[in-house]
């Protein structure tokens, strides 16, 4: 049964319009909403905040606004989207729901009052992987071991096996301020080095505005070490291969890494 209406329909006519402009602006068509604006240039991601802190998280907030107007209005378009909403937030529900209290209170008003409407509907996949991330990020190694030099040139792969639940950024990133994965040769003066990076996926995370250009799973990166004509000797005993990368999973970034990969050689 719907809650009698305010004495002053224009604050409901107000309140309405105030959500409507806000889904506009911030909400995405799978549930759920943006902190920020599209198209922010001091931004590289948009997130969407579901965590209660000191402020309560405006997801949270935006879903009991929602239920509030049904109520008042009885009007189906503001349960649906209401709906929507929580179920694009089912799987943090889950992971981590004691911090949601928000959350959790907008899922038991809605479970109340359209139970059958929550109970026949499965949540939405995850947007990525579907597991939750494993212990270790990414591990590489050189394929080979040990390189062998022919007529002065090598080449080599060096594998990466991203971990399950994690992805990391492509060589050439879908947007400017996020870190490209790359691999570079060290402590080797005198050689030239080459690298065939595979062709990247591209995928749908919430908290972007468009497919990013990463690599997930098991990844190959075909090299070429090429000494130079000037070269005064062999490969040096430091020289090696670092890789750089940051890995992300489908809600959250990890701080950029570094991984030293030495230089195995056979004498040619």
């Amino acid at each position: 049964m719907n809650r009698a209406q305010p004495d002053q329909p224009k604050w409901l006519e107000l309140a309405s319009h105030y959500t409507r402009a806000a889904t506009d602006r911030f909400a995405l068509d799978a549930g759920g909403y943006y902190d920020t604006l599209a198209d922010q240039p001091d931004l590289f991601v948009r997130v969407r905040g579901t965590y209660d802190g000191a402020i309560p998280s405006a997801n949270g907030r935006m879903i009991h606004n929602l239920l509030d107007l049904y109520e008042l209005t009885g009007e189906p378009g503001w349960l649906d989207r209401a709906l929507r909403d929580l179920r694009s937030f089912t799987d943090p529900l889950e992971r981590s729901g004691a911090g949601m209290v928000q959350m959790q209170g907008a899922l038991l008003r809605a479970l109340e009052i359209a139970p059958d409407r929550i109970a026949d509907k499965a949540p939405p996949p995850r947007s990525v992987t579907g597991v939750e991330p494993s212990a270790e990020p990414l591990t590489a190694s050189i394929e080979t071991g040990t390189i062998t030099f022919v007529d002065g040139v090598a080449t080599f792969a060096v594998t990466l096996d991203i971990g399950a639940g994690y992805h990391i950024n492509s060589h050439q990133p879908s947007e400017a301020m996020l870190i490209p994965t790359e691999l570079t040769l060290v402590g080797a003066d005198g050689y030239e080095f080459a690298v065939q990076y595979p062709e990247p996926d591209m995928a749908e995370y919430v908290y972007a505005d468009r497919p990013l250009s990463v690599f997930q799973g098991h990844v190959l990166f075909n090299t070429t070490l090429r000494r130079k004509p000037t070269a005064a000797g062999p490969l040096p005993t430091d020289a090696a291969l670092l890789l750089r990368y940051q890995a992300c999973t489908d809600t959250a970034c990890l701080p950029p890494a570094t991984v030293r990969l030495p230089l195995s050689v056979e004498a040619d």
